[in-house]
């Protein structure tokens, strides 16, 4: 009895979906575990994609996490590689949204967060499936780019 080649790309095809599964599961276990260490109730929590930090440049990595809002801070555990972010609201100066960032452009709006933590500047931007709820909680606006 032959295998056939549809037999044999089946069966690479759910090896891969498998080892996906394994890797992403690996990540968000990580990825929860870095977000213990920030303090507080969780509000709002979500997978989300980060574009980066406006300080480290455009060569980063940039990836999906998981996205935490707590009364504190806005914090993001990057899921590949470990990379945690955190912003102090108090040092949030402007939350709006933008379709360009870091020389990606996006067909749509994405969360943008500007703070200044120890008298340094930063920016980061997050693309999340729902983006008014996160506007609303951290009292953010749509950008002049924004979607009509």
């Amino acid at each position: 009895m032959g295998v056939t080649l549809f037999g044999i790309l089946l069966i690479t095809l759910a090896v891969s979906a498998l080892i996906a599964m394994v890797i992403v599961r690996n990540g968000r276990a990580k990825a929860l575990a870095r977000l213990a260490e920030v303090p507080g109730p969780v509000r709002r929590s979500m997978a989300a994609t980060c574009l980066g930090l406006e300080s480290a440049g455009t060569g980063q990595v940039k990836g999906t996490g998981t996205l935490v809002l707590t009364n504190d801070e806005v914090a993001f555990a990057q899921w590949r590689p470990d990379r945690l972010i955190r912003v102090p609201r108090s040092a949030i100066a402007e939350v709006d949204t933008t379709r360009s960032y870091l020389g990606k452009t996006m067909n749509a709006d994405m969360l943008r967060i500007r703070w200044t933590a120890e008298g340094n500047p930063d920016t980061v931007a997050f693309f999340v499936r729902e983006l008014d709820p996160w506007l609303a909680d951290l009292g953010g606006h749509r950008g002049a780019d924004s979607e009509p």
